[in-house]
């Protein structure tokens, strides 16, 4: 009996024995990980330093696309609904990938790109891919498009067109950023998902489409929701090493603007937030007008600007048309269906080809003698005065004379000044006078 306790008690004891080694174990790598986690942030921690340069040790600005695209940074392209910017985005992507340039952006070298989109499905993608490829090999490469031609093409690009592949649902598994407890955004499983694959795979771009599904909870209106969901996106880019850039819609109110930097819908934070952002506008009835364009044609031109650059001087607003191509597969009952490309054109606006008619300048040298003599042209319809109306008619013909008065007012080719006769008896509200040259005497017989 004796025997018996004592053996229960030292197998007690070797099992209090066994159980404080191993809480003594885990205390002991519990602390060894929190070493290793503050000597991480210690490395992370900011520290000053002297700001010195040498210029054999200056790096290069690390632009993907030059003015467009840049390593590390985050780039904005935003449109209303419907105006294409999602087939704009897949074209600079496939010419990116090809090493070519698209809308005025050259790309430093051959870009291997990821696509993550959670509005189209992965079909509609291939489509769209399609008609940019019927597209490049019939007007860049000159070849008839045919199942060969584009699996060569197919092979050219073989390692450089990647795209999230979606899961049962026919879509990735985004967003990116949801909203958190105590109503803090936090970023999801599939952005850390897209952070190893960026490390892996090394792209030189990664594209979002579009912002409003790459997050769910948060509202685009608060500045610190948009900081949020910028800052998910940098943290994508700075892990890749590499350019991300997303579409997001205008506001409404703005809808129709290319050179304006605060169109973007929600809080100014994605814009702020942005190193390069990228408008597109579809096109006016007026300007299509102004161009010369069908009277149904403003439905086919976008234009395309960009009103933000951090970094380089910004460019002239471009034309772009929509040009339809079809597509190989049929629809359902039978009919053809079709796709569309966006293609650069060079339009000369009315305006522009006023200054080039031969007759401009014998008008501008007959408004000027006439001011000169004190009996200035005016574009009062009643009253005194030499009409400018009855000399422009002369030229252009009765029913374009105010459309064109207006425009040459709008170039300053003339302008429209009050004028007092030299003997001061006589006022004149709407003369007409070509402008002085920059640094005279503006203010002769005012």
């Amino acid at each position: 009996m004796t025997d018996d306790l004592e053996e229960r008690r030292r197998q007690r004891a070797a099992i209090r024995a066994q159980v404080d080694d191993s809480a003594e174990a885990d205390r002991a790598a519990a602390e060894a990980a929190r070493a290793a986690e503050a000597a991480e942030a210690a490395k992370r921690r900011p520290r000053l330093t002297k700001l010195h340069i040498a210029l054999d040790k200056q790096r290069a600005r690390p632009w993907v696309v030059r003015n467009f695209l840049l390593r590390l940074a985050v780039t904005m392209i935003a449109a209303a609904g419907g105006t294409g910017k999602t087939q704009f985005l897949l074209q600079c992507l496939f010419m990116f990938a090809l090493g070519l340039p698209f809308a005025g952006f050259a790309p430093v070298r051959r870009c291997k790109v990821i696509i993550v989109s959670l509005e189209e499905d992965i079909e509609e993608i291939k489509r769209r891919l399609e008609v940019i490829c019927r597209h490049y090999i019939e007007t860049v490469l000159n070849k008839k498009f045919s199942e060969k031609s584009l699996a060569a093409l197919m092979l050219q690009l073989d390692n450089y067109l990647w795209i999230h592949e979606p899961g049962e649902s026919g879509r990735p598994v985004g967003p990116i950023v949801v909203m958190g407890e105590r109503d803090t955004p936090r970023t999801t499983d599939f952005h850390d998902q897209l952070m190893a694959d960026v490390r892996e795979h090394k792209p030189d771009i990664v594209a979002f489409d579009p912002l409003i599904k790459m997050h769910r909870g948060l509202s685009e209106n608060d500045a610190s929701h948009g900081a949020a969901i910028s800052e998910a996106f940098r943290e994508i880019a700075v892990a890749g090493q590499c350019a991300v850039v997303f579409l997001h819609h205008t506001s409404k109110a703005l809808s129709g603007v290319a050179d304006n930097a605060h169109s973007a819908r929600g809080t100014g934070a994605f814009t702020d937030s942005v190193r390069v952002q990228v408008n597109m506008a579809s096109m006016s009835f007026e300007e299509a007008e102004e161009f010369g364009l069908g009277p149904d044609a403003h439905l086919d031109y976008v234009l395309v600007g960009d009103p933000k650059q951090n970094y380089a001087r910004k460019s002239l607003p471009r034309h772009m048309e929509k040009v339809t191509v079809p597509l190989t597969t049929l629809q359902e009952d039978k009919s053809p269906d079709f796709g569309f490309v966006l293609v650069e054109r060079r339009l000369r606006s009315r305006s522009e080809n006023l200054l080039e008619q031969p007759w401009l300048k014998p008008f501008q040298d007959e408004i000027d003698k006439a001011w000169r003599e004190d009996e200035p042209y005016t574009t009062a319809k009643t009253g005194k005065g030499k009409r400018v109306a009855a000399l422009l008619q002369q030229h252009v013909g009765g029913k374009d004379v105010e459309r064109v008065l207006n425009a040459l007012v709008r170039l300053k080719v003339i302008e429209v000044v009050k004028h007092h006769s030299k003997t001061g008896k006589r006022t004149i509200d709407n003369a007409c006078r070509v402008p002085p040259p920059v640094g005279a005497n503006a203010g002769e017989h005012i």
